[in-house]
């Protein structure tokens, strides 16, 4: 089996030949929100923002974004679901999604063991005796999001008749928002709560990925859908309640996607789209790289706000893509959890 045959049976559509340029783009733009909302917070941590500044930018970031990542990790999980075979797709799923997890929590316990007494959160070398699962830092995601694909995998012959997907998926999704309800003990939402927590999210991106392929937004609809999403984006602080911060997040991801849908199809959309195609690794590396330029310009001197989120957002993004093209140019993506 070839490696983009591979990739595709999975789910996974890091292939290039397997690409939608507008899903691309929207990860390339919940990317840039990763990396800045973790530039945002470690300066905060550092005293530099104000604490209503601080609340105004942050609340509404982490109102969507991750929530945005995975509904476009479902779009295309139905149809790599129904041609999976059950081990071949459990050992890509461990390979593509814990391989970075435990690797990367590593080599950013190893970069916060460095930096001492300059990192935000210290920590020793005992750090290293912790277990990496079910996720530390902002690692959780890959946890999450592996234990929602290998969850769905008694699903595969429900979506064996691609008649079948739409009715499955709705079905699907209404089940996650009523295992909203479930009270979970700290150790158990330990290792699912984020995973329960996603997963309407992540079949709201099995739903809508059944009309992808046809999906058309016009530029007045994606007027329309920016307006809504800053609406929305208004509102976000005051937003509260379980249920009330699901649909939030969801309407604000459906919104952005609509926007992206157009904006795909235009000439502008080569950048983000890119950045999409590198959000693993950005996702993975950005906080090494971010964190350690704020530590060097508070070191030099430098307090500025504005200085310091261009630079460490910029780093952020940069210095992940050089690592990337090296792994692809070494043929070392794999190795590197990209």
């Amino acid at each position: 089996m070839s490696e983009i045959s591979e990739r595709y049976e999975t789910g996974d559509t890091t292939s290039l030949k397997s690409r939608v340029t507008w899903a691309d783009c929207a990860k390339g733009f919940g990317i840039v929100l990763v990396v800045f909302g973790h530039a945002w917070r470690g300066l905060y941590e550092k005293g530099v923002i104000p604490p209503l500044l601080f609340e105004a930018v942050d609340s509404r970031i982490y109102a969507f974004h991750m929530p945005l990542f995975f509904m476009l990790s479902g779009l295309f999980f139905a149809h790599g679901l129904a041609r999976a075979r059950g081990i071949p797709f459990l050992r890509s799923r461990a390979l593509r999604l814990l391989w970075p997890l435990v690797l990367w929590t590593y080599l950013f316990l190893a970069f916060k063991v460095l930096a001492g007494s300059l990192s935000n959160t210290p920590v020793g070398l005992g750090a290293f005796l912790e277990s990496p699962i079910p996720g530390r830092f902002h690692f959780w995601f890959l946890w999450a999001l592996f234990l929602i694909q290998v969850a769905l995998l008694p699903a595969k012959p429900l979506f064996a008749n691609q008649g079948n997907w739409l009715p499955v998926s709705l079905a699907l999704l209404t089940g996650s928002l009523a295992l909203l309800l479930i009270p979970l003990p700290p150790a158990a939402f330990a290792w699912i709560g984020l995973a329960l927590y996603h997963l309407p999210f992540f079949l709201l991106g099995v739903v809508i990925g059944r009309f992808q392929g046809r999906m058309q937004v016009s530029a007045v609809g994606a007027i329309l859908a920016v307006g809504l999403f800053a609406a929305l984006l208004a509102i976000a602080p005051q937003v509260t309640g379980l249920y009330n911060t699901v649909f939030l997040a969801a309407a604000l991801s459906i919104a952005s996607v609509a926007v992206f849908v157009w904006f795909g199809n235009g000439p502008g959309s080569g950048i983000l789209a890119y950045l999409g195609t590198a959000s693993m690794a950005i996702f993975l590396a950005h906080t090494i790289f971010s964190a350690g330029l704020r530590e060097v310009l508070f070191k030099l001197g430098v307090t500025n706000l504005p200085v310091h989120l261009v630079l460490g957002t910029g780093i952020g993004l940069i210095a992940p893509i050089i690592l990337y093209e090296i792994a692809r140019r070494f043929r070392l993506t794999k190795l590197a959890g990209f």
